[in-house]
């Protein structure tokens, strides 16, 4: 029940922070995909939200809102308020930048890009003089993270299209049918589909990128995180900010990738048990 209550409270919170988005047009495109332009010229493409949401487009959004956000934008507006405006680890969790703020410059290995909304906030951050590596594994998200950078012009964002492990080889993904962004080497899900996916090291995936040094690295894995890193030692990012949310038997994963990091000269510090942000000494 409490995670219930705590599921609908994240709602209309989000929701609340909807109305202060300046949009200035949101519909769906000739391809048949929905999008939201604000007012700053940025504009954010995906899939047409689901029929569970409806409940709260209702419930939780005035009439004039819903007047300016088709129902078909809604869960894009959900995306962009968690991901582009508040750029967490989590959903509710803490900041990806709480112990370090993207400059202009700055070059940033981001994972999983998902659909690339926060992509567009780091792509402005670091201006043309820098430049992100975003990598994202999931065909369906793909599709939205291209779309996204192509119609925003984005010069300085590389997309790639593999997963993350300590090996080159192919992985068998799960995810969850009704949740397109819980894609997992090693979780389970009820109602999943199964993907077949390419995985790469770090290290290799860098180096393909011609990418020198990287001053931020952002790890969402959903379990991979600890093998991530595995694959990493040619290159000592500056700073990182990994969200090590699931143990594995009896592992304590955050605990072991703080050991590990230490063991390459950062100092680390962990918030709410389970996200680890990194410096490097």
């Amino acid at each position: 029940m409490f995670k219930i209550i705590r599921y609908v409270y994240q709602k209309f919170a989000t929701c609340s922070k909807i109305k202060q988005l300046k949009i200035l047009e949101a519909g769906v495109d000739k391809e048949g995909d929905p999008f939201i332009k604000l007012e700053n010229g940025r504009i954010f493409f995906g899939p047409e939200s689901t029929s569970k949401e409806r409940k709260f487009y209702k419930l939780f959004l005035s009439s004039g809102t819903r007047k300016k956000l088709p129902f078909q934008c809604f869960q894009i507006a959900l995306d962009i308020v968690i991901r582009y405006m508040e750029g967490n680890l989590k959903w509710g969790g803490p900041a990806k930048e709480a112990f370090y703020n993207v400059k202009e410059g700055d070059v940033i290995a981001e994972m999983g890009a998902f659909r690339g909304y926060y992509t567009l906030y780091l792509a402005d951050k670091v201006g043309t003089s820098g430049k992100i590596v975003a990598i994202e594994p999931i065909p369906s998200n793909l599709k939205y993270l291209e779309k996204n950078i192509a119609a925003n012009k984005l010069e300085n964002v590389i997309v790639v299209p593999k997963g993350v492990w300590n090996e080159n080889d192919h992985k068998t993904f799960q995810r969850k049918s009704t949740d397109f962004q819980s894609g997992s080497i090693d979780i389970s899900y009820n109602n999943s589909e199964a993907l077949s996916i390419e995985v790469n090291t770090l290290d290799q995936i860098l180096q393909d990128t011609n990418v020198d040094q990287v001053d931020f690295m952002l790890i969402q894995l959903n379990g991979a995180e600890y093998e991530a890193l595995e694959g990493l030692s040619k290159f000592e990012p500056k700073h990182l900010a990994i969200a090590a949310r699931y143990d594995k038997e009896e592992r304590n994963i955050a605990q072991e990738i703080r050991l590990l990091l230490e063991a390459r000269d950062y100092t680390t510090k962990t918030l709410n048990r389970k996200f680890v942000y990194a410096q490097l000494n």
